[in-house]
């Protein structure tokens, strides 16, 4: 019956220590499973707050840019909603967010174009920046300036810009060095009644002989003023060899023509020296080295450049459209599609926004007052705070030794007497624990080694436990006596309170072994007497 009990009994101890050890484990898969759900949780409102900021913020730039178009248009309600649609209809279709094409917007406000001519133009421009790889506001200040120096109206600006795109395509310049030469050239070129082709075609030859941007643009200047009259003696000396700039009309011939004819002239004069110094004789420092490059070229590279530009229709959309076929252009289309998402979210959003932001604003300037005297409170504590930190600071930087010093001497002391006082009840203390635990450690052996000695056959195995014991607990004495001497009171007579213990612990600890009575009486006065002293 006792056998059945007892392997019930295991069994189902083990079947308890089981489901014990499965319900850690799954409060433990729990707790990790709470605590990925937390850790996801915050992550997840981390990021839709970091959305919904780039959200607010990509609407209210556009808000922002929109409201500097109107402003510079005078643009009335429709117009103005003209604008943002056609802004936002950009940003959904193009490489450019709604942004970008109201930037662009700004610059042809600034330069007078009414809203319809904006609109027009806003998608040659768009074609002309991706072709370009530019920004949309760079594009549309190039274009703007363009327009304004040679006279072009919105509705020809996709050929103007398909002219330009296949100069700078062609040539060795680019599009922004291309647009700074035609600010210096173009009013003049316009006056001259130079076409926009023929005046792209001689920026081109210009860039070849190695002239760009500000340097190609002054230098043609120069030359397009000289041919046309503008120094009389220059005006003279051309007449003098020969060559007419100016048809019966009054308009100026084709730059092409006049290089031919001048080079055919100039190489009447004998060798190159003196054909270059009658050319920096004729056009100076300034224009003197362009119109050199030019004559050298010939006028058949001007033609060449110019029947070129003549068949460039369409050139500024297939080349973005080429530019944006490949992964990196996907991936462009799809950020702008993404930010238009964005504006058209905050667009919805705005309204709310904007109702609690200003009643916020209502409320800091209605209790203005308030805000204000408790500024005014937490200012005066933290000054007041402050003079009196500056006065420690005085009081360490005069005497700063001493006070230390005395600082520590009060600290010192304390411990002292701190010390004084607790531990002589600290070491009473610890002798009435020792002396408990000596009886409670020596009965309980006494008991254990009845039984073993009657249970097992020869017990003298644990008979050297208990001697270890034994030197333990005199070992224990020991040390406490050196932790006394350390703290400059006088060792304990530890066998006398070995012995005080009621029966006596010397009985107690014989009682257990009585063949080995006398080797541990011996050994336990020796170690009485190597621990006696004076309290």
């Amino acid at each position: 019956m006792a056998t059945i009990l007892g392997e019930a009994f295991v069994v189902i101890r083990t079947r308890l220590s089981g489901l014990h050890r499965g319900l850690a484990l799954a409060k433990r898969a729990v707790s990790r499973a709470m605590g990925s759900i937390i850790k996801w949780t915050k992550r997840a409102a981390i990021a839709l707050l970091a959305l919904s900021a780039v959200i607010v913020k990509i609407g209210a730039t556009f808000e922002k840019t929109m409201s500097r178009v109107l402003a510079l248009t005078g643009a009335t309600a429709d117009g103005f909603k003209r604008l943002q649609e056609s802004a936002r209809e950009m940003g959904r279709t193009t490489v450019f967010a709604a942004t970008q094409a109201a930037e662009a917007m700004s610059f042809f406000a600034l330069a007078g174009f009414k809203v319809t001519e904006i609109i027009k133009s806003m998608p040659s421009v768009l074609s002309l920046a991706a072709s370009g790889s530019l920004s949309i506001a760079s594009a549309a200040n190039i274009a703007a300036n363009v327009m304004a120096g040679m006279g072009i109206k919105a509705k020809d600006l996709g050929n103007a810009v398909d002219i330009l795109t296949a100069a700078f395509t062609s040539a060795k310049t680019d599009l922004p060095q291309l647009g700074q030469a035609m600010k210096f050239v173009g009013p003049v070129a316009r006056l001259s009644k130079i076409s926009f082709e023929k005046l792209t075609a001689s920026l081109q030859a210009m860039s070849k002989a190695g002239f760009q941007g500000g340097l190609a643009g002054t230098s043609l200047r120069t030359i397009i003023s000289r041919l046309a009259g503008a120094v009389p003696s220059v005006t003279k000396e051309i007449k003098k060899l020969g060559i007419v700039t100016v048809d019966s009309s009054g308009k100026m011939k084709p730059l092409a023509d006049i290089i031919d004819d001048m080079n055919d002239s100039l190489n009447k004069l004998g060798g190159a020296a003196a054909k270059q110094a009658k050319v920096m004789q004729l056009f100076g420092l300034r224009g003197g080295p362009g119109m050199a490059g030019l004559l050298e070229q010939g006028g058949d590279a001007i033609r060449e450049y110019e029947q070129a530009l003549l068949n460039s229709g369409g050139t500024a959309q297939r080349i973005a459209d080429i530019m944006l076929d490949n992964l990196a252009g996907s991936y462009t289309l799809l950020k702008s599609a993404m930010s238009g998402v964005a504006e058209q979210l905050s667009t919805n959003l705005n309204p709310t926004l904007r109702k609690h932001i200003d009643g916020l604003r209502k409320w800091l300037n209605e209790n203005r007052p308030a805000i204000e005297k408790w500024a005014a409170t937490i200012s005066t504590k933290v000054n007041d705070n402050i003079e009196k930190f500056k006065e420690w600071l005085e009081y360490l930087n005069g005497d700063w030794r001493k006070g230390i010093r005395e600082a520590m001497d009060v600290i010192t002391n304390k411990l002292v007497e701190l010390t004084a006082t607790i531990t002589p009840h600290a070491i009473k203390l610890g002798i009435a624990i020792g002396e408990g635990i000596l009886i409670g450690v020596g009965q309980t052996l006494k008991s254990l080694n009845r039984k073993i000695s009657e249970a097992v056959p020869g017990a003298r195995a644990f008979e050297k436990g208990q001697e270890r014991a034994v030197d333990f607990l005199f070992d224990f004495g020991a040390r406490v006596n050196q932790q006394r001497k350390n703290a400059g009171f006088g060792t304990l007579n530890f066998g006398d309170a070995l012995k005080s213990v009621p029966g006596g612990p010397v009985a107690v600890l014989t009682s257990l072994a009585p063949s080995d009575a006398q080797r541990r009486q011996s050994e336990l006065d020796r170690q009485v007497g190597s621990m006696g002293g004076n309290r």
